[in-house]
């Protein structure tokens, strides 16, 4: 892979004014390991100039410099407390079911805003058996840098890492994140990474995961397998050439709208990423580390990749794991609706139905 000077360029402009902006503030960061970053890796361009090969040995490099750091968030809660069922402080190292990560952009903080106050809430902050962070790359906007740093020095819980954000390295960020799962929450039972404009059901996720964890230790489970065809539109959204992509089909992968499997599996996949040229579908490029693995793509009952719907007490809603395409403002709707009276209706029509039942049976 060359190296792109206008790339090149941008992501070097991106970091130091960055590294500046850290400098001038309180927050805390460090470089994954001693001495400077390696800025040869982040500088890289993802773009392949000739066909794509099904592996190479180590050409894939996502080793990028962590500006903004979270460590603590898979560490000891300092409160024995419950907060929404969840237990907090159990032992030296929190029992952790899940660690949610999701992919975000340093423009999308009215969305992290929103996550933060619905269904994330029930993790207390991150003290509870469920976890949550939110991964960004850089941008030359020093503005909403300023703004990411402040925000990441209030919540802590945003990861900065130092590649270009944008949709086409997705696949970047998707395995840095898993990397940076693997080495601060590694103890942790599963992860689940979800974009942000998913709803979730965390418990009823729990639920899920629990009940299929013999099937997560050899695969990746969510809404599985996706489509197989390589879409050549250049119009479309998922669009691949041939040069990017030379095959017909793609191997078995799950829906990027949300997916998770245990940390082994994601240490895996991390490992397994080196060896897997880039490819900029990051739902695709870790179906291809699954091939390469020889794990599964497993379906989960219970992933939606519509949106909620319109009445925030339909049924439908307790019965799904996710939801796709949820806007802010839906979010907030969702989580502040009271079913309450609707829920005792329910309960009551079927009481009523049983009885009937029992009446004509006899």
């Amino acid at each position: 892979m060359k190296l792109h000077s206008n790339v090149t360029v941008f992501v070097c402009l991106s970091l130091a004014s960055f590294c500046l902006l850290l400098l001038s503030s309180h927050v805390q960061f460090a470089w994954p390991s001693a001495g400077r970053p390696d800025l040869r890796a982040a500088n890289r361009a993802q773009h392949v100039e000739s066909s794509r090969q099904p592996r190479c040995d180590g050409c894939f490099n996502t080793t990028f410099p962590v500006f903004i750091n979270q460590p603590q968030l898979c560490e000891q809660s300092s409160s024995m407390d419950i907060i929404n069922g969840h237990h907090q402080g159990t032992s030296s190292r929190d029992i952790i079911d899940i660690v949610f990560f999701i992919p975000s952009s340093p423009h999308a903080s009215s969305r992290r805003h929103v996550i933060r106050r619905t269904w994330t809430s029930v993790t207390g902050n991150n003290t509870s058996n469920l976890r949550y962070v939110f991964v960004v790359g850089v941008t030359s906007d020093y503005m909403r840098m300023r703004t990411l740093v402040d925000e990441s020095a209030s919540f802590r819980d945003v990861v900065v890492i130092g590649f270009d954000d944008s949709y086409l390295n997705l696949t970047l960020k998707t395995i840095s994140s898993l990397r940076w799962l693997t080495h601060h929450c590694n103890h942790a039972r599963f992860f689940f990474k979800v974009d942000d404009d998913v709803w979730v059901n965390t418990d009823l996720l729990l639920t899920t995961f629990n009940r299929q964890a013999p099937s997560l230790t050899s695969g990746l489970g969510g809404a599985c397998p996706m489509p197989h065809r390589v879409i050549r539109d250049t119009s479309n959204k998922w669009y691949a050439s041939y040069e990017s992509y030379p095959d017909d089909k793609y191997p078995d992968y799950c829906s990027g709208t949300g997916y998770g499997s245990t940390l082994a599996v994601a240490n895996q996949i991390v490992s397994a990423s080196r060896d897997v040229p880039f490819f900029h579908l990051e739902d695709v490029y870790v179906g291809l580390c699954l091939q390469r693995l020889g794990l599964r793509a497993v379906h989960l009952d219970g992933f939606h990749l519509r949106p909620l719907p319109t009445d925030p007490c339909d049924d439908t809603v307790a019965r799904r794991v996710t939801f796709h395409e949820v806007t802010p403002s839906r979010m907030t709707r969702q989580w502040s609706a009271d079913c309450s009276q609707q829920r005792a209706e329910m309960r009551r029509r079927k009481k009523s139905l049983f009885l009937d039942f029992l009446f004509l049976v006899q």
